[in-house]
C-alpha cells in the first residue's frame, strides 16, 4: 500500500517540477523575444539613420560635381576666348 502513495507523491512532485521548469522556460522565452525585438528596432533605427546620412552625402557630392562641371565649362570657354585673342 505504501508504494501507490509514494508513486502518487512522486507524480505530484514531478508535476510541480515540470510546471516550474515550463514557467522558467516561458519567462526565458519572453525575455529572449523582448531582447530580439529591441535589437531589431535598434538595427532598423541605425539603418534608417545610415540611409539618411547616405542621402545627405550623395546630395552634397552631386552638388559639388555640378559646381565642378560648371567651373570646367567656364574655364574652357575662357580658354577659347583667350586663344582667339592671341590669334
Amino acid at each position: 500500500m505504501e508504494c501507490p502513495v509514494m508513486e502518487t507523491g512522486s507524480l505530484f512532485t514531478s508535476g510541480i517540477k515540470r510546471h516550474l521548469k515550463d514557467k522558467r522556460i516561458s519567462k526565458t522565452t519572453k525575455l529572449n523575444v523582448s531582447l530580439a525585438s529591441k535589437i531589431k528596432t535598434k538595427i532598423l533605427n541605425n539603418s534608417s539613420i545610415f540611409k539618411i546620412s547616405l542621402k545627405h552625402n550623395n546630395r552634397a557630392l552631386a552638388q559639388a560635381l555640378s559646381r565642378e562641371k560648371e567651373n570646367s565649362r567656364r574655364i574652357t570657354t575662357e580658354k577659347m576666348l583667350l586663344q582667339k585673342e592671341v590669334e
